[in-house]
Formats: structure tokens, C-alpha cells, sequence
């Protein structure tokens, strides 16, 4: 199942159920991202869906099983509706029933639109770090720690990082587990990765900050 296919699949979805039979409503897709509602408390949830299937692809690819266990990675807190929704469409949750050749894996960057408190939409859109972590194959916590490497290098050369980057403990144990990154940030990213193959994969930003090229980013 490709991309298309998987997006217009889901797009048809009205109620979801969980392997533990809890029931989600399904409210909208839009822009890449599920909205939904979780019958038995009310609670919103959102899934970025280039996330769940980019996930499920790689999860697939090294010979795993695709379950609530092996989505809570990048997928912590929503991976029950996201499991429910795999099964609603009929995804391959077997590397026994993954054909590899069959997928066409979605070149353009993750779109993701950030809500402000008041629930507007603010019409930027940004990677996160774990679209990077599952598109280069880098580990969470390097791409985390580079994140805080360039928010601090920011700071350092005048540069305010929350123009370009959102932080989230979604853990809420202090630390900062996932993070949202403008175009300029992700230059940021790639630069103290040492991985200028991310240069290919978003469009070049022409708003970069004063004093950008006099930082050394690769620390």
C-alpha cells in the first residue's frame, strides 16, 4: 500500500476500533494530520499520518511486527488509534506481508501545522524530529540532542531559536522529546549532524537570520 492509497483509505474512516475494543470517532483529516476524539473520556487526539506511515514502513522494513509496542516510539500516547486505524484499512502488520516493492514512500517534507492556544491554525509548516529520525535512520536521542545543540548555538550567536524551533516534553519528565522545526532549523539540524543529505529533502528558506553563515554549526 502506498502513500495515496493509505491516505485515501483512512480519509474514508468515520469510527475505529482498538484491538481492547475502545472505541475513537474520527473528525477530520486534514493537511496530513487525523483528528479524532476517544469516545469513552472525550479527549481530542491528533496523528500525523507521514509519520504513522513512514513508521509502520520502517518498522516493517527491519523485521518487526507492527503492534502498540513497536508504534510508541514515535508514536507515544496515540499509538492505540493509530493500531485501530492500521487495522480499519487493512495495512500489512506482518513483515511476512510486506512486499517492499509496493511502496512508494512520500518524498516531500512532513507537513505539520502547529495550533496556537486558541486552536488556530498559524500556517507554518514544520519537520519534526522524528520525521528526521525515521527518513535518515538516526536514533531519537541524537536527533534530540542536535536539536538542543543548534536551539543553543542560537542563543549564542543572537539567533532566537524559538522563531524556528517548538520543543515538547511530551513525557512530562523535563526533558524535551520531540521537536518542530521551520526550514531554517533544519539547516540548523543538519549542519550539527554532519548530514547535508537533508538539504534534499526541503525547500530552500530565504529568510535565514543574520549571522548564520559566521556560526560553526558542527560542534
Amino acid at each position: 500500500m502506498d502513500y495515496s492509497e493509505f491516505i485515501s483509505k483512512v480519509k474514508e474512516l468515520k469510527t475505529i476500533t482498538s484491538v481492547s475494543g475502545k472505541q475513537y470517532r474520527v473528525e477530520m483529516v486534514s493537511n496530513d494530520v487525523l483528528y479524532g476524539m476517544r469516545e469513552s473520556t472525550k479527549g481530542d487526539f491528533k496523528i500525523p499520518l507521514k509519520l504513522l506511515y513512514n513508521s509502520c514502513i520502517s518498522i516493517l522494513k527491519r523485521g518487526d511486527s507492527i503492534n502498540t509496542t513497536t508504534l510508541k516510539k514515535n508514536l507515544d500516547r496515540v499509538q492505540s488509534p493509530s493500531l485501530a486505524i492500521l487495522n480499519a484499512i487493512g495495512f500489512a502488520l506482518n513483515p511476512n506481508d510486506f512486499h517492499d516493492k509496493e511502496i512508494i514512500t512520500p518524498k516531500s517534507k512532513a507537513q505539520v501545522f502547529y495550533e496556537n492556544p486558541d486552536g488556530m491554525c498559524n500556517g507554518i509548516s514544520y519537520w519534526t524530529a522524528s520525521h528526521i529520525c525515521i527518513a535518515f535512520k538516526i536514533p531519537m536521542p541524537t536527533v534530540c540532542d542536535a536539536c538542543r545543540n543548534a536551539m543553543q548555538l542560537c542563543e549564542e550567536n543572537g539567533i532566537n531559536p524559538s522563531e524556528y524551533f517548538l520543543a515538547f516534553d511530551n513525557d512530562k519528565d523535563g526533558m524535551y522529546d520531540e521537536y518542530f522545526l521551520a526550514d531554517v532549523a533544519v539547516y540548523y539540524v543538519a549542519r550539527n549532524l554532519g548530514r547535508t543529505g537533508l538539504n534534499e529533502l526541503f525547500y530552500n528558506s530565504q529568510d535565514e537570520p543574520v549571522g548564520f553563515y559566521n556560526v560553526a554549526w558542527d560542534i
